[in-house]
């Protein structure tokens, strides 16, 4: 996480009116939330009404068809 966001620029995205609910983008646009979750240090919870649930679910299956991290 630390190599993705330490002496770089971020955006924060809100998901709605929904505190505690944002996306984390790079200021080259990494999604470091999936990317998070893509290495296997995060799984996806939350309702299915997130903005950006397909992505992080693309990121969870390619985690654990790889056996990364916790899978």
């Amino acid at each position: 996480l630390s190599s993705l966001v330490v002496l770089r620029y971020v955006r924060l995205e809100f998901d709605g009116a929904q505190r505690g609910r944002a996306y984390l983008f790079t200021e080259d646009g990494v999604f470091v939330n999936a990317e998070i979750v893509r290495a296997g240090l995060a799984r996806v919870t939350g309702p299915p009404t997130l903005k950006r649930l397909d992505v992080l679910r693309a990121a969870e299956a390619e985690a654990r068809s790889a056996r990364r991290g916790l899978w």
